[in-house]
């Protein structure tokens, strides 16, 4: 379940930011800061059902996390965070400002922790 833990503010827009990291990081991760750059992205899931796919216009904060926005299914816009996105992307060759990797997150759902590899790809803009 998704739990909003506070509110991005930007030129245009607010929304909920939504994460699953340990309550200890969460403060760090969301420092909202200037220096944060806006980007293209698409990211897929590596394994199981290749269709779920997001993209969109995103930010990457100082720490390397890429912040996206994103709408649940009952309407309601969030936030998905993925952890070291700057660190596992690298540029891709003939392609300025365009970077693709692989990011590994882990989730807890019902007493379990479950691991999802994901593939990146984003343009700074």
């Amino acid at each position: 379940m998704l739990l909003p833990i506070a509110t991005l503010f930007t030129n245009q827009m607010s929304f909920d930011l939504c994460y699953f990291a340990p309550a200890e990081r969460q403060n760090k991760i969301w420092r909202y800061s200037k220096k944060m750059k806006k980007v293209v992205y698409s990211i897929k899931k590596v394994r199981g059902n290749s269709d779920d796919k997001i993209s969109g216009l995103g930010f990457l904060n100082e720490e390397g996390t890429l912040l996206c926005k994103c709408v649940s299914k009952t309407g309601k816009p969030y936030t998905r965070a993925f952890d070291e996105v700057e660190q596992h992307c690298h540029p891709i060759l003939g392609k300025e400002n365009e970077f693709k990797g692989y990011v590994t997150m882990y989730y807890e759902c019902e007493g379990r922790d479950i691991e999802v590899e994901y593939s990146v790809w984003y343009k700074m803009v």
